[in-house]
């Protein structure tokens, strides 16, 4: 994407997919991107962006359940009114109910510390945890998924795998078993489920995930919803 330059200060502008604005992260500043009218970015009924998403699963008719519906509107509500990953993540930590055995950046961080042994041959030195979500019944650290700056990592009892933001391609929705989990690219040991208590605080994981990868490459096609 080529670069632009904020009128005010002279620092190169970011470009907020979400919000089809140019913005200075020094002085502020924004500007409207000169896009095309048939650029024009859209949403299918629900508020979740063609620029971000490619809806390919009948999810109208899925919100007459309660906990999918919980789920895409705060994946949505995230993505309409936070326009970068930090917002996202001060949302989960402000206004998110983050369960004991889990945590987000500023919210039973010391639970990130449990599992650094685990990831740090999957991860770069100063790679920063942001979300961590215990998947142990009897156990802490040991089955998990985390979301870092640049990755989410799944570790079993035996392994740890990592997929890249920029390398995710689709968000597989699971509510078969009266809950709702995501599979990433399809893959069933790439499962991400709630941090919280509801259905709200996966929504806005999964757009904390959706906007770093977006961060990281705003060129990348958008990610499809299977």
């Amino acid at each position: 994407m080529e670069e632009k330059k904020c009128g005010s200060c002279g620092a190169n502008l970011d470009f907020v997919r979400t919000r089809n604005l140019w913005v200075c992260p020094f002085c502020g500043s924004q500007y409207s991107n000169d896009s095309k009218a048939e650029d024009k970015e859209e949403d299918d009924g629900l508020g979740l962006s063609n620029a971000l998403f490619v809806i390919e699963k009948d999810l109208n008719s899925l919100m007459e359940k309660k906990r999918v519906a919980e789920f895409v509107n705060s994946l949505a509500f995230c993505l309409k009114n936070f326009g970068t990953s930090k917002e996202v993540g001060d949302y989960l930590s402000k206004k998110c109910h983050i369960k004991d055995d889990c945590a987000v950046t500023g919210v039973n961080e010391d639970k990130f510390k449990l599992i650094l042994p685990r990831i740090q041959a999957e991860t770069d030195p100063g790679e920063k945890v942001l979300v961590y979500v215990n998947k142990g019944i009897f156990s802490q650290g040991k089955e998990f998924y985390a979301v870092t700056e640049k990755r989410i990592l799944f570790a079993d009892k035996k392994s740890c795998k990592s997929i890249n933001h920029t390398d995710i391609g689709s968000f597989k929705l699971d509510d078969s078993i009266d809950t709702v989990a995501i599979y990433v690219n399809n893959s069933s040991s790439a499962q991400l489920v709630s941090p919280g208590n509801s259905f709200k605080e996966l929504g806005a994981v999964i757009a904390l995930i959706t906007l770093l990868s977006f961060e990281q490459d705003a060129d990348r096609e958008p990610i499809s919803i299977v």
